[in-house]
């Protein structure tokens, strides 16, 4: 049994633009209908393929776009949406002198929409209901790019193109396509409803679609539907038209071949690899690999395009270039939203938490489900039925509330004001990202692969669970913001979900069906006191800013201590760390960052120095509270792992981590110590240094112990010889230093064989691929211009 939904629902005004009007509604004429009402297509004569025809209905759309197309009718072309493309379904205007406007904003345009697609015989029976079909471009000759020069100007700053492309004379440009074919699964698609694929949208097509490599012998024969990917292309203030007709190298005068109708690169929201559906509407059948091209077409945005509210971190603004990160990552959630409307809406949330008088009261807000233009809100009593919550998500698609509407006097005006700025600023987002669900706490597992089925793309979420929650999985969870502390299968799905696997990447069909396999979906926490996000990113939340310094990281030092004040000379050793931090700094620059395992006493004075020298820090800490020890929450990465998984905690460290340093510790020391030690015999780390700091002995029956177990061939003698005992920092820095710049003499001195180098290299490379990471595993010396 099914609680009601309280569901409310908030149709904005779209951000304005001139030359791009939103989704239009559809209508199919009722010619097609027979007299049961069943819907009849009609077959052209010209492609055999089935189409209807009907009118394109938009409304509230913007007044200059408007005067152009009064203007200018012939200049209007019909943009197909992109998830109904992959499917087959193209839709194209059918006479631009038969379009009409009025005053009031309204578009009525008549259009023919076709199924290209053999594979799914009855998709157009989905029209039989009025729906989304597509919108309109306007190919303003003023807008359009002409002159090659100015394409070089912008290529890099506010284009990213892939390699081989050319300019051609009159500003288009032509681009191959990829390498990857994206497949239909029959089996699967024969047994989803048709409709339910459709509203599903780019969720639900995703479960029936597979990648596999382009082959040589794959042969596009007539009437042939082909769907696959161009090299990544990313756009700012930019669109691009992609023209109709596409180019073969190997026969140019084909004009045969042709692109669907999602033909539109939308400015900021293009970044990553774009799809291609192309249909063959010739009378021979043509090769694909190396031998198609597309050519499209650039124009440059409305200038009200870009005056958005966003946060003062990252502006988006006409006078304000795009940054390269920004254009070839895109936007996110973060740059897009200040910290202050978040807040306002989890204050709605726990607003109506609270109506209830009675705590068992089923009619608690579970959270708010926000995509462009649209809000729901999501009560807690369908927690407790995700299937029920995620089938009504996915046949409604957000279009409208059902169910018991929540009156505006429920909701109060700075709540509703903040949830209209973030709505119109996603719309900046690209695919699924825009889609949005708000919740007090992480979901479980199964909830969260149910909704991202259901369409969405990115959560926001201040808890990682509540312990008085129903479905709090862990007693041992404890509260902590604005990190909390999550266990490792938590963490190990939200990897998958943002990153996907190797086993992904291989292209197996059936890697492709593993629950939140490469689904890129985006997780961000949030901090309701200091309005801090944090967005998960390849296992770790991390402050938005330090993402791009993250990646340019490529020597990450570990650093293993105790969690006491150091005897009373805290002070001492803070002077001393300040100075080496200061000579990593000099030595790598930017590439060097520092781990720790966010605690007191010695951790806490590797942060205070790495930070005071401008080196990114990740804190990776356990909920040490029973024994005392605070989680310190200041550097610019990290998690928090629950009590009882340490060792799930020094995965995360060696997942990362380079050169280890060792200084004074206890038994968590010694136990880091041996697990590095074990990780290195079983080749799962690049070989480097473990470098410990000691000038009074204390480590010496620890060393002592590791060459008895060598000496009687009890682990593997290479781990032996890694180890380096330094008297003072500047020894330790030396050997550092040493070691990178050559690592090859360095392994050769201590005469490491060079098939237990690459053994470890190589288990090294296959760890890091499937976290996510592209390393340095000591291949080729560091050298200073390189920073």
């Amino acid at each position: 049994m099914f609680y009601d939904l309280i569901l409310t629902f908030i149709k904005f005004m779209a951000v304005e633009n001139h030359i791009i009007s939103d989704d239009g509604t559809f209508s199919v004429d009722k010619e097609y209908f027979d007299e049961e009402k069943n819907l009849k297509p009609e077959i052209d004569p010209e492609t055999g393929k089935p189409y209807v025809q009907g009118t394109l209905f938009m409304e509230g759309q913007d007044p200059e776009l408007i005067q152009r197309i009064q203007d200018n009718p012939s200049g209007v072309v019909v943009i197909g949406r992109s998830s109904w493309n992959q499917l087959g379904l193209s839709t194209e205007l059918i006479d631009s002198q038969d379009i009409v406007t009025d005053s009031k904003g309204e578009i009525i345009a008549p259009v023919k929409v076709t199924n290209l697609n053999s594979q799914l015989p009855e998709l157009l029976r989905i029209l039989y209901n009025d729906c989304a079909v597509g919108r309109i471009f306007f190919q303003d000759p003023e807008l359009l790019i002409t002159d090659p020069d100015e394409i070089k100007k912008l290529i890099g700053r506010q284009i990213l193109l892939p390699k081989g492309y050319q300019i051609n004379e009159d500003g288009s440009v032509d681009i191959d396509i990829g390498h990857q074919e994206i497949k239909l699964d029959g089996t699967i698609a024969q047994n989803i409803a048709i409709n339910n694929i459709i509203q599903g949208g780019r969720a639900r097509i995703a479960q029936i679609q597979y990648p596999t490599p382009l082959s040589k012998e794959r042969l596009l024969h007539p009437g042939g539907f082909f769907v696959g990917t161009i090299i990544k292309i990313s756009l700012g203030e930019v669109h691009a038209l992609i023209d109709t007709q596409c180019i073969l190298k190997n026969n140019p005068e084909e004009t045969k071949i042709q692109h669907s109708s999602a033909r539109l690169l939308d400015a900021l929201r293009t970044n990553g690899s774009r799809q291609v559906e192309i249909i063959n509407n010739g009378d021979e059948s043509v090769t694909l690999l190396d031998n198609l091209k597309i050519k499209i077409s650039l124009y440059r945005a409305a200038q009200d395009t870009f005056k958005i509210p966003v946060s003062s971190k990252t502006p988006v603004s006409s006078e304000i270039p795009v940054s390269r990160y920004t254009l070839k990552h895109g936007y996110h959630l973060e740059d897009l939203v200040e910290g202050g409307n978040l807040k306002n809406i989890f204050n709605l949330i726990s607003q109506i938490k609270n109506q209830a008088d009675d705590p068992s009261n089923p009619a608690k807000a579970y959270g708010i489900f926000i995509n462009d233009g649209k809000a729901i809100l999501i009560p807690w009593s369908e927690a407790n039925a995700t299937q029920g919550l995620c089938n009504e998500l996915t046949i409604q698609r957000f279009n409208e509330a059902t169910k018991n509407p929540l009156e505006k006097e429920d909701m109060s005006n700075i709540s509703r004001e903040a949830i209209q700025a973030l709505a119109k600023n996603l719309k900046y987002i690209s695919g699924k990202e825009g889609s949005v669900f708000c919740c007090h706490s992480l979901p479980p597992i199964k909830d969260i692969g149910q909704l991202i089925d259901s369409g969405v793309g990115t959560f926001v979420f201040v808890k990682s669970r509540r312990p008085q929650d129903p479905y709090a999985e862990d007693s041992r969870v404890t509260q902590d913001a604005p990190r909390d502390f999550f266990d490792p299968g938590q963490v190990s799905y939200l990897r998958e979900c943002t990153h996907g696997s190797s086993e992904y990447i291989s292209d197996k069909k059936s890697d492709k069906k593993k629950e939140g396999n490469g689904k890129k979906i985006r997780f961000v926490l949030f901090d309701p006191e200091t309005e801090e996000l944090r967005v998960f990113y390849k296992g770790l939340f991390i402050r938005p800013e330090s993402i791009e310094p993250f990646d340019q990281v490529d020597y990450w030092f570990p650093f293993y201590g105790s969690h006491k004040e150091n005897n009373g000379s805290q002070e001492a050793l803070q002077e001393k760390l300040n100075l080496f931090m200061k000579k990593l700094k000099d030595l790598f620059g930017n590439k060097v960052g520092i781990i720790h395992g966010a605690g007191p006493g010695f951790m806490r004075a590797v942060d205070n120095a790495a930070k005071e020298n401008g080196i990114l820090r990740v804190g990776i800490n356990i909920d040490l509270g029973k024994v005392g020890q605070e989680a310190n929450k200041d550097p610019e990465a990290g998690i928090g792992i629950i009590y009882g998984a340490r060792l799930f905690r020094q995965q995360l460290i060696e997942i990362l981590g380079k050169i280890v340093i060792v200084d004074l510790g206890g038994f968590g020391t010694l136990e880091e110590i041996g697990i590095t030690s074990c990780s290195f015999k079983l080749y799962e780390n690049a070989l480097s240094p473990i470098i410990i700091i000691d000038n009074n002995g204390h480590w010496n029956d620890v060393i002592q112990q590791v060459r008895k177990i060598t000496e009687k061939e009890l682990g593997s003698d290479f781990v032996e010889k890694l180890i380096t005992v330094c008297k003072d920092y500047d020894e330790a820095l030396q050997e550092i230093e040493k070691f990178v710049k050559n690592p090859s003499q360095w392994y050769q001195e201590r005469k490491i064989k060079p098939e237990d180098i690459e053994k470890a290299r190589e288990g090294a490379k296959i760890k890091a691929s499937r976290h996510g990471f592209s390393q340095n595993h000591f291949e080729k010396p560091f050298t200073p211009q390189n920073k």
